[in-house]
């Protein structure tokens, strides 16, 4: 599915540096892609670079973020969030202890585990404020924000970038979701996107 290396930063935050492999060769069976851990041949990783131009001493330009691996202390009220509220698709639930969502076909762009352990981080502790998704279409903002209050989240909106409205949900574990509506034609390349799947699931719910 990828190759990655894991890192930490200065807050002990998990760093992953990932590559996909071509889609052609993810294995999905029954709506499940498969996934495995292996170790990483660095070595051989390095040797594809022989004869080429020097190693750059920094990531690509284009890199991006491609997804989000969040500690959780309940898969149940994780996956009501991401899946049945948000309309993502669960794509792997083989792992114990963990639960991996996406749209538009992608392996995943949100993990959820229970790893770190059942309690919700302390108050005022050092970690994760807010994640961001970016949807295309402008009315499934006012969806979700309507939606939320009967699903039991909380949600407010805030100005974002170029005067643009932002809607902030606090999931399962008390972190700020924004979503962010972002014209089709500012969005990186054309696929099935993440409001696609949320229009459906908004749709189904009304």
């Amino acid at each position: 599915m990828s190759e990655a290396i894991y890192l930490s930063d200065l807050d002990d935050n998990g760093i992953e540096l990932y590559v996909d492999r071509p889609r052609s060769r993810w294995v999905w069976h029954d709506g499940q892609i498969e996934m495995a851990t292996e170790p990483l041949d660095l070595d051989k990783l390095l040797a594809t670079n022989q004869g080429q131009s020097p190693l750059p001493p920094h990531v690509p330009p284009k890199t991006d973020l491609g997804h989000i691996h969040l500690h959780v202390s309940d898969l149940a009220a994780a996956e009501r969030f991401y899946h049945e509220f948000l309309g993502l698709a669960v794509t792997q639930r083989s792992y114990p202890g963990a639960l991996f969502f996406s749209a538009g076909g992608y392996h995943h762009h949100v993990a959820v585990n229970t790893w770190a352990g059942e309690l919700s981080a302390p108050p005022n502790s050092t970690g994760l404020i807010s994640y961001r998704l970016e949807v295309p279409v402008a009315e499934i903002l006012y969806c979700l924000q309507h939606r939320a209050p009967l699903a039991g989240y909380q949600a407010r909106t805030l100005a974002g970038e170029n005067g643009s409205e932002m809607l902030q949900i606090r999931d399962p574990n008390g972190t700020w979701l924004e979503l962010h509506y972002v014209p089709p034609a500012m969005q990186r390349e054309p696929r099935e996107t993440l409001s696609t799947l949320i229009s459906k699931q908004a749709t189904q719910n009304k």
